[in-house]
């Protein structure tokens, strides 16, 4: 499937070649509100970042009039998202690891959307491969920012507690919104379940569950080991539905979907918001692709059409992590609903060989191999009203190129 996509790649640049249109570029366009946008080629990580190998980042064709654009960066292994809606708010969840901020985050952020102003900053949960890059701008003063919102400052695990502490008193400061007044607590923390926490004239961002609470069902007992003891930082992720007319799409950091009751150690919080969640167009993979997320129950729900998987060729997932798992892969490569399970990468999973990999025919790595380059970002353009939309990835050429157009 990868040397199929691959194959398809080439000759689509060779098509367009002949035409005449890759002249054009689709990295680079003329808008009358914004001018010239590029973003720059491949990329090799700094030292210290999950992956230690190039990647690409690229910029959504424009120009961006009436269409809401969720930009999922490829970050190595980790998450972070740029969302811009038809009237001009951007909002950020999440920033990967801490080098991605200078790599990815402020560069595209200011090449691709033309912006130093975030409206809304979305951390999903305490662990560094979601909030480093948040806390390295916090630190630049490069960006103003009007809202930060994030769950339970309370933490499982103290290994990254510091730095996670530290983040939330820069964003206190950076927003004007005070000490004490981000996260904390349970049963929804400084998040407001539904939505309330980011408002757009266009775009309904809908929270969903944060802290181990559901919308409309409450807090999920098998969250919380005692008090405001969290069993798993994962958990207690927040998840969000995010509506444009018609088209739909879920994200949910790396909330989890294990049943405690049967031994398993990661609480069963998806199959609660499975319940408040109908259909969508896109899902964002829980857990980079892990076992202990995308449970049967969450997937027969959202019953999307595509699915993208952030997830990291290198580092941290080569030696620890090992993702995407098997068993989530087979659940969204076996529903009848899905027509794609885009990768960011090939990932680094320790019990799918490269031949199983292949054999999914759902399954398509956007990360262009060719010069060394392993990820690409995925980028998802809803026409105005959400009546149609397009995903595209990254060519060898550093452009972007359409790998998906619903009908």
């Amino acid at each position: 499937m990868v040397q199929m996509l691959k194959t398809l790649s080439f000759k689509l640049i060779i098509a367009l070649s002949v035409s005449g249109l890759i002249s054009s570029g689709c990295a680079s366009w003329n808008s009358s509100d914004s001018g010239h946008r590029d973003v720059a080629s491949t990329r090799k990580a700094s030292s210290g970042n999950s992956d230690e190998l190039p990647f690409r980042t690229i910029c959504p064709p424009g120009p961006f009039d009436g269409k809401l654009i969720i930009h999922q960066l490829y970050v190595g292994q980790g998450d972070s998202a740029i969302i811009r809606t038809p009237s001009g708010t951007i909002v950020l969840i999440d920033g990967g690891e801490s080098p991605n901020y200078e790599k990815v985050i402020k560069p595209t952020l200011q090449n691709c959307y033309k912006t130093e102003k975030i409206d809304y900053i979305v951390l999903s949960h305490p662990h560094s491969d979601h909030f480093g890059g948040l806390l390295a701008l916090t630190k630049d003063n490069t960006f103003t920012v009007r809202k930060f919102i994030t769950g339970t400052t309370n933490m499982e695990k103290g290994e990254t507690g510091s730095e996670f502490h530290q983040l939330i008193t820069n964003a206190e400061k950076l927003t004007g919104a005070g000490a004490g007044t981000i996260g904390h607590g349970k049963s929804g923390g400084g998040v407001t379940l539904g939505n309330k926490d980011i408002v757009d004239s266009k775009v309904v961002f809908n929270v969903i569950v944060s802290n181990g609470a559901v919308l409309n069902s409450g807090p999920v007992p098998a969250a919380y080991e005692s008090a405001d003891v969290v069993r798993d930082d994962n958990s207690v992720s927040v998840g969000m539905l995010i509506s444009f007319g018609k088209f739909k799409f879920f994200t949910g950091g790396d909330i989890t979907g294990e049943n405690t009751a049967t031994g398993a150690s990661h609480p069963n919080i998806e199959s609660s918001v499975a319940k408040q969640v109908g259909q969508v167009d896109v899902y964002k993979a829980s857990h980079h692709g892990s076992d202990t997320s995308n449970n049967q129950d969450i997937l027969n729900a959202l019953r999307p059409t595509n699915v993208i998987v952030s997830v990291g060729a290198g580092g941290k997932n080569t030696g620890t992590f090992h993702l995407p798992r098997k068993g989530a892969i087979e659940r969204m490569n076996t529903l009848s609903s899905v027509e794609n399970i885009f990768m960011l990468s090939a990932g680094a999973s320790e019990d799918i060989s490269a031949d199983e990999m292949n054999s999914y025919r759902k399954v398509k790595n956007l990360g262009p191999e060719e010069n060394g380059a392993v990820g690409s970002d995925a980028v998802v353009v809803v026409d105005e009203g959400g009546r149609s939309y397009e995903i595209y990835g990254a060519d060898r050429a550093n452009h972007p190129i359409s790998v998906f157009k619903s009908k």
